[in-house]
């Protein structure tokens, strides 16, 4: 695309988010419909930076996630683009993510490095599933109070501690990803590995890389404690992108 062309349209698509939001559109909206544009005209490094801006807002969509991971894997940014199929995996699941985070490796690393690992399977149920886990959690428990406390009948208490233990369950399922938060990040950058949270403690190597989705175990000023298959090491904060886990 021509840098006269480029020019053109971007004046156009300023002037065009301008305008959107006085029809009834938000912002949010116009910025979307910016980097849609954008994506198509194959303005990769534009529409980047506005599908980032909305990201870094809260706005997670499936698509936008999958064109900012394509985006950074065409200009050979490996670890952006397996940070944002991360991304993808948490909030909506998607197809071979983890087949795909290792090809990427593969051709970033040569094959030498590991990618790491993912979310548990356990634990992205409970993401996908969190509402009818919740509502099903304090339904099955008021049954369960409910042919408790009835007049007794041998298969009532049945009926009634077998659904406190299903209820019991289901809430223990959402609120174990609470209590006890699964925090993930993925190296960005090449990096020495110490085995204190200072530059002065002796460097290992480990064979840990960009692009690797790393544990996020302790913080401590400006450095992370992370782990990686048996392996375990304070880095550097700036190194490390941490993949949100929050809800949206």
């Amino acid at each position: 695309m021509s840098n006269y062309f480029r020019i053109i349209f971007l004046s156009f698509t300023i002037l065009l988010t301008g305008y959107l939001p006085v029809q009834g559109l938000t912002v949010q909206d116009s910025l979307i419909q910016l980097a849609d544009q954008l994506f198509v005209y194959e303005m990769y490094e534009e529409a980047i930076e506005v599908y980032e801006s909305l990201y870094a807002e809260g706005y997670v969509q499936e698509e936008m996630l999958y064109r900012l991971s394509f985006m950074h894997e065409q200009s050979d940014h490996f670890p952006e683009a397996i940070y944002y199929l991360r991304c993808l995996q948490w909030e909506f699941g998607g197809k071979n993510i983890n087949d795909k985070i290792a090809q990427l490796m593969d051709r970033y690393s040569k094959g030498r490095l590991s990618p790491g690992e993912g979310w548990s399977s356990a634990r992205l149920f409970v993401k996908r599933f969190e509402k009818p886990l919740l509502v099903g959690g304090i339904l099955t428990i008021l049954l369960a109070a409910i042919c408790l406390f009835l007049p007794w009948k041998s298969w009532r208490i049945g009926l009634g501690s077998a659904l406190a233990g299903l209820g019991l369950m289901m809430c223990f399922m959402l609120g174990s990803g609470y209590v006890l938060p699964d925090r993930k990040g993925v190296v960005m950058l090449p990096t020495y590995y110490y085995d204190e949270p200072t530059y002065a403690a002796q460097r290992r190597s480990l064979p840990i890389g960009p692009g690797a989705t790393v544990n996020i175990e302790e913080e401590q000023d400006i450095w992370l404690r992370v782990s990686l298959e048996g392996f375990e090491s304070w880095v550097p904060r700036f190194v490390v992108r941490e993949l949100k886990t929050t809800n949206q």
